[in-house]
């Protein structure tokens, strides 16, 4: 089982606490970091400390942990009531000694602490109550962490953020349709709501709400946009258009046609383009999704990414569209990479020319990217 290799005290300055916004790790982006139930699931035990010795010297300094409560059960631990810590953790009042939740695993029957992690009452409850629930009932569990999206404490309301953000596609839209529409309206409404939580209640309201959401789904959309909150997310572009067909779609391909739009706001709008045509291909038909590909292969920073997600889909009906870029001056690499890609994959006699023509023109280059697509292929990069 792979473990981390950062010293533990790391761990304790990486906590949730004040952890890393939602908005930067959105996962149309980036992979979001682990939930505290993920990470309890990759360790053997957790359990709840507090520090009752710790000295400095010798350096790195060491440290006593008394075991309070055991949340996650462990036989390794059995009979252990103290775990060691090679590092000094000050005790500012030895009255009230720091708590942390442990999380550790067993080496040759020695426990290792692998990360800790600022404990609160609430932590400790949120998460054995998460733990309560089986492993595979995705759905079970994010109506669980919905009750907690907008908890006092911040540690527990970002977890259950993270636990939506790392959801199954199937699980997320299962769960949302089973949700109380008023509720999910009172929280978008809700002035101190952050903006990465704005994109999750428009995202489930656009599942449980009606048709009489879309001007509440509009002014979100337009205050976002205002702020600059967008963060490349395509969530309330998404729900818009579920609620509002025409409409939505049409302000999608507006954002996504307008080169004084910035990139993150043009991505999310692609972002939105990709989902109807993958996933929800019943809301927006093909030639609609097709339409508005075309309009991201005319910016320089966009276009490689439609290239790649019609290769991706094996969709062979904007080949010329996509030939054409590798003639535009000043194209980027990145974007003839793609192209390259793409004819490498794609069927049309015009794509098959292509590859031909390139072989003799720059050889090297083809051998590169046939290369990558047999790495990606075999293993799914």
């Amino acid at each position: 089982m792979f473990r981390r290799q950062l010293p533990w005290m790391t761990f304790c300055l990486m906590s949730i606490v004040g952890g890393t916004p939602a908005s930067a790790w959105n996962k149309h982006f980036h992979t979001p970091p682990p939930t505290l139930r993920q990470q309890a699931a990759d360790n053997d035990f957790a359990v709840l400390v507090e520090v009752v010795n710790s000295n400095k010297e010798p350096a790195p300094g060491a440290s006593e942990l008394r075991i309070k409560k055991t949340i996650k059960a462990h036989p390794g631990l059995t009979g252990i009531t103290v775990l060691k810590h090679d590092g000094y953790i000050p005790i500012p009042d030895a009255k009230t000694p720091p708590t942390f939740l442990v999380l550790g695993y067993l080496d040759k029957g020695k426990p290792v602490l692998d990360r800790g992690i600022r404990a609160t009452p609430a932590v400790l409850d949120y998460l054995k109550g998460m733990l309560a629930f089986d492993a595979a009932d995705g759905v079970k569990r994010l109506h669980y962490c919905f009750a907690f999206l907008a908890d006092k404490d911040s540690a527990v309301s970002l977890d259950a953020l993270r636990e939506f953000a790392v959801a199954a596609d199937a699980d997320l839209d299962k769960a949302a349709r089973q949700l109380a529409p008023g509720r999910v309206r009172f929280l978008l409404k809700q002035p101190q709501t952050a903006p990465e939580s704005i994109d999750l209640y428009a995202f489930l309201l656009a599942h449980c709400g009606a048709p009489e959401d879309t001007a509440l789904m509009q002014t979100q959309l337009d205050e976002s946009l205002k702020a600059e909150t967008l963060h490349g997310s395509p969530r309330l572009l998404i729900a818009y258009t579920m609620l509002d067909r025409s409409a939505g779609w049409a302000r999608v391909c507006g954002l996504l046609k307008d080169p004084t739009q910035k990139f993150t706001v043009r991505y999310a709008a692609l972002q939105a383009v990709r989902h109807f045509h993958g996933k929800a291909p019943d809301v927006i038909a093909e030639k609609d999704t097709l339409a508005a590909l075309k309009l991201a292969l005319q910016h320089d920073d966009l276009a490689d990414f439609p290239v790649e997600y019609l290769r991706a889909w094996k969709c062979w009906k904007l080949t010329d569209e996509i030939l054409a870029l590798a003639k535009k001056e000043g194209v980027k690499h990145i974007v003839l990479r793609r192209v390259l890609e793409y004819a490498l994959r794609c069927p049309e006699p015009a794509a098959v020319r292509y590859v031909t023509a390139m072989r003799k023109q720059d050889p090297e280059r083809v051998v590169d990217a046939e290369e990558f697509l047999k790495l990606e292929e075999t293993w799914g990069f």
